[in-house]
């Protein structure tokens, strides 16, 4: 065992419970983005694809884009709705 690690074995202080809380917020917090991220990359890449099975499945490309918008359209609605009410959760 080296110095280092016999300095880390004896470094076994109880942490303060707001380093604890501080820690899981920053976890939770780069998970979020991570996922956001893996998200954001991975949607846009199956775009193509999905339209090009539906049009093989006879769906008219009209009837795409109309369903893209309406998708849209709620997803913008549901966000305003949703951010005021975290902005005051987050006040709270």
């Amino acid at each position: 065992m080296t110095a280092t690690d016999q300095a880390r074995a004896t470094d076994a202080r109880p942490r303060a419970p707001s380093d604890l809380v501080v820690a899981a917020f920053v976890m939770t917090l780069s998970s979020a983005f991570g996922q956001t991220y893996f998200i954001g990359v991975f949607a846009p890449s199956l775009a193509p694809g999905l339209i090009g099975v539906l049009l093989d499945l006879g769906v008219r490309l009209e009837s795409q884009h109309l369903a893209m918008v309406a998708y849209t359209l709620a997803a913008a609605l549901w966000l305003t709705l949703l951010v005021p009410r975290l902005f005051r959760l987050a006040k709270a």
